[in-house]
């Protein structure tokens, strides 16, 4: 009686063995693939590791010497990236940009002057320069278009930022040796220009104008090399090379474009003013500029008197032809490009323009002509607006 019921249980297990081994290939896979995911997600989540850790460490965090940077107004992330790359700060600049868009801090960073260091990590680095907290403390200035030095001096001195005066920064200015060698522009400046018992502003021209972002303490030197340095920038290989084109020394252009700038008030007359100024020089013919009028009295006029234009000056374009002996202000990079891209229409050997007269001195719009009788007309049309002006 019980063999039959061993051969049953025997049956029954054999089938449940059965039916077990059918299921092990499912298993099999099963577990294949959740252990190949676990590997996956395993190598992925350490070689993310692994980059972050690489890309963001420190440079070198046994190197804590502070390293000076300067983040313009303006500059995007990817700017930035280069900024720091270069510096020595950061491994990456790719992983630097990709950092500051996850992070959403993108538009959250302060021009200025930072200290880092190399042994900061990339998130501290973001930190600093994203909360301003390593950010040297700073003096904005701004110096408008068309300022002279002594301007420049006195709006310095009277903004109360600074602890030097007008005077030492005008002394500052005229020396001109200490400079030149960094800056070799200055090097063109004719040696007659030199002599500051009769030109005490050899410099006027190249402070060029711009905001600016100064140490606090900041001397005389370190605001004038900063300009400088601005102008160097702003006067690039391509105008050099235009200059050259043009037969035009870096200080001719810098004379003529002064003149522009303080003749010019509406963005789109002032190639058309270089172009009329550029006529005059071909043809031999005096600029006449009031604006060399106004730096010779130092006085706000519009029109110039038969008197003022017999002043004894190499500044009077009235009395001498050609370029004054130098620049009457500092112009900005629009003056400049003028000068070196003037109106070509405006230039037509047929009919140059040679002439320009202010409508509204308020508007600071000109009438321009190529012919002197058109031009006396407007020239008494617009007159009693000169004299009914505030200006």
């Amino acid at each position: 009686m019980s063999q039959p019921v061993i051969k049953k249980e025997k049956k029954s297990v054999a089938r449940r063995g059965e039916d077990i081994s059918s299921q092990h290939p499912i298993l099999r896979k099963l577990l294949i693939y959740v252990i190949s995911f676990c590997i996956v997600v395993g190598t992925v989540t350490f070689a993310v590791k692994y980059t972050y850790k690489k890309f963001t460490s420190p440079m070198d965090p046994n190197d804590n010497s502070d390293v000076i940077i300067v983040i313009p107004m303006g500059t995007s992330a990817r700017g930035i990236g280069n900024i720091l790359y270069d510096e020595g700060l950061i491994q990456n600049k790719g992983v630097f940009k990709i950092f500051m868009e996850l992070s959403g801090k993108s538009s959250n960073v302060q021009a200025g002057k930072y200290k880092l260091k190399k042994s900061m990590s990339l998130p501290e680095i973001v930190e600093a320069i994203t909360s301003g907290e390593g950010a040297i403390p700073q003096k904005k200035i701004t110096i408008p278009e068309g300022k002279t030095v002594a301007e420049i001096a006195n709006a310095l001195a009277e903004s109360g930022k600074f602890s030097f005066t007008e005077e030492e920064f005008i002394k500052e200015a005229a020396n001109i040796k200490k400079y030149e060698k960094q800056f070799t522009f200055l090097q063109e400046i004719p040696e007659e220009r030199r002599d500051i018992d009769k030109y005490p502003y050899p410099l006027e021209g190249y402070l060029f104008p711009e905001t600016y972002f100064v140490d606090e303490g900041s001397t005389p030197e370190d605001i004038i090399k900063t300009m400088l340095s601005q102008f160097a920038k702003v006067y690039n290989a391509e105008y050099q090379s235009r200059a050259d084109e043009l037969n035009l020394t870096t200080d001719q252009v810098v004379t003529l474009a002064s003149i522009v700038q303080r003749e010019a008030r509406l963005k789109e007359e002032f190639p058309k003013i270089a172009a009329v100024f550029h006529n005059r020089i071909n043809r031999d013919m005096p600029l006449e500029s009031c604006a060399t009028i106004r730096y010779i009295t130092g006085k706000n006029i519009l029109y110039v008197t038969n008197e003022e234009a017999q002043i004894e000056s190499k500044y009077n374009t009235y009395k001498y032809k050609g370029l004054p002996i130098g620049p009457i202000a500092c112009p900005g990079e629009l003056a400049i490009k003028s000068v070196l891209y003037p109106d070509e229409e405006m230039m037509d050997p047929e009919k140059p323009y040679l002439y320009f007269v202010l409508m509204d001195p308020n508007e600071g719009r000109h009438s321009f002509n190529y012919d002197y009788d058109s031009h006396i007309k407007d020239k008494k049309k617009y007159e009693k607006l000169w004299k009914n002006s505030s200006n």
